[in-house]
């Protein structure tokens, strides 16, 4: 019983979160490699890069305002590649 009303507790805990480093890392590393596919795939081609970045956001399961904080501090380079308004 008690796992019933403490898994929903850290579920929500979990998804307000702030990406680690780890998770900014999993995120870039995944923006490039869609970036990279996205010339071969019909799925991804043409899309800009902040349609791919917020896909990588989606697959690592993090938010991409909290990524895009964490590279505008840590990786401010990266960060004007994307060219986010």
């Amino acid at each position: 019983m008690l796992l019933h009303r403490v898994l929903p507790l850290l579920l929500l805990l979990s998804c307000s979160a702030l990406p680690s480093d780890v998770d900014v890392e999993r995120v870039k590393e995944t923006f490039l490699a869609l970036r990279f596919q996205s010339a071969a795939t019909d799925e991804n081609q043409g899309l800009p890069d902040r349609e791919l970045f917020e896909q990588a956001c989606r697959r690592v399961g993090v938010r991409c305002n909290h990524v895009l904080q964490k590279l505008k501090e840590k990786d401010p380079e990266f960060y004007r590649r994307l060219e986010m308004p």
